[in-house]
């Protein structure tokens, strides 16, 4: 149940981050901001994420980008905090695509943290992840209110 919700967030964190990795790429690189977020891709993936104006974005490489970018890009803008959790997102992004294990406190922190960084670029959908970290709460709390009734 938990994987449900972190792949959830990690569509929030795509849909929210989206723009706004294009909008910071294209204030410093201008019209070459393509080339320059395609910079931080292993060649492997430069082919599956091109679109005819851009990038075909997922959150693996928002994530990517804006860690290579984030010296020449978005250290302008956002802390060390937020940098902490673009790496922490990173790995956490990486074990659920390996389909490792993710426990509750596990799942609570990525949600916790798309969340966080939602909400230091002001994306729109913050509140649906918000609403999602709420849903895995009351997921977690009811299935042990449910194993303490089947243990009495």
């Amino acid at each position: 149940m938990s994987h449900q919700h972190v792949t959830r967030a990690l569509d929030y964190l795509t849909d929210g981050l989206g723009p706004y990795v294009e909008k910071e790429l294209r204030a410093v690189y201008k019209e070459k901001w393509v080339d320059a977020a395609r910079s931080s891709f292993r060649s492997d993936r430069k082919s599956t994420s091109q679109a005819p104006n851009g990038i075909v974005w997922d959150a693996h490489a928002l994530l990517t980008v804006m860690w290579d970018q984030w010296n020449g890009v978005f250290r302008h803008k956002l802390g060390f905090l937020e940098r902490s959790i673009v790496s922490e997102l990173r790995e956490f992004r990486n074990r659920w695509a390996h389909q490792m294990t993710l426990n509750f406190d596990d799942s609570f922190r990525i949600l916790d943290s798309v969340h966080r960084l939602l909400d230091a670029i002001g994306a729109p959908n913050v509140g649906d992840v918000a609403n999602e970290k709420r849903e895995l709460l009351r997921d977690e709390f009811s299935e042990e209110a449910n194993a303490e009734a089947q243990r009495i």
